[in-house]
């Protein structure tokens, strides 16, 4: 007995064919995937003001000129100004949060100090934390979570300045 082999085709319907593709897409091979995830809670920053930028006792000559703090607490004249010796002071500021942890800090781009009279400029605010060893603008908690940041800036006084004492807020922003 001879055995025939041959192909039987029929006609495949336009439906039909969706089915068939659809049941070979959606038998596709379907992997789930897990993520971790994580929270970590810090204690909130806290700063607290201990000491303020004091220039000290300036006299302005014919030409003016300006009166720097550093963070180091050194102070330093430009132009025809003078000041007594010993009567100024940089800012200190506390600092406590998270322990070893970094953190940023803020200062303006420059503020206006003023009397009844007039006002003089103050910019070029440096920052130096005690935990990170460095002017900069990144502070470093220490083991307990505390850190000290001095801050100096630059007092520009005109010939013309006005008598009395000038004085402003400095504010000074930090965040993780």
């Amino acid at each position: 007995m001879a055995i025939s082999t041959s192909m039987c085709v029929m006609p495949i319907k336009h439906w039909e064919a969706w089915i068939l593709l659809l049941s070979v897409l959606t038998a596709s091979d379907s992997r789930a995937l897990t993520a971790s995830a994580a929270a970590t809670i810090v204690q909130p920053l806290s700063i607290t003001s201990q000491t303020a930028l004091n220039f000290g006792f300036i006299t302005p000559g014919a030409s003016g000129g300006s009166v720097t703090i550093m963070p180091d607490n050194t102070r330093s004249t430009s132009g025809s100004v003078s000041v007594n010796p010993g009567d100024s002071a940089r800012a200190i500021f506390a600092v406590q949060g998270a322990p070893q942890q970094q953190y940023s800090i803020q200062t303006p781009s420059f503020l206006i100090f003023s009397n009844a009279e007039s006002n003089l400029r103050v910019s070029n605010f440096k920052t130096y934390s005690a935990g990170a060893g460095a002017i900069t603008a990144i502070g470093k908690l220490g083991n307990t979570g505390m850190d000290t940041i001095y801050l100096g800036g630059t007092l520009t006084v005109p010939s013309n300045a006005t008598p009395g004492v000038y004085s402003g807020l400095v504010p000074l922003t930090i965040s993780y």
